[in-house]
């Protein structure tokens, strides 16, 4: 199973270090609109992942297959999206990049 859970108010963090819980129904909305969760079994063919989202935080993408492509090197894993419409920037294409790096 794939879990994705990720804030977008950043590019280079996962939660911005200013995130803070929120403290009314206003404030809950909004964090809600930096987040994207999906989760589902996956599969691996080479490069390439493939999860069938079986919940999502928008359920378009409840049913589909998020494909994303990954690269390990060292201590460094990098998984990439293919160029694809964003389901938070309406009218625009993006391609997401995640890079971890092991802590010795």
């Amino acid at each position: 199973m794939t879990l994705v859970a990720l804030c977008l108010e950043e590019k280079e963090r996962i939660a911005a270090a200013n995130r803070k819980p929120a403290a009314n129904d206003a404030e809950s909305a909004a964090l809600l609109k930096t987040l994207m969760v999906y989760t589902g079994p996956f599969t691996i063919e080479g490069d390439k992942f493939t999860t069938k989202v079986d919940i999502s935080w928008n359920e378009l993408l409840t049913g589909q297959d998020q494909v994303r492509f990954f690269k390990l090197e060292g201590d460094k894993l990098t998984i990439r999206t293919a160029e694809q419409p964003s389901a938070v920037y309406p009218g625009k294409k993006v391609v997401g990049t995640l890079t971890w790096e092991r802590e010795r």
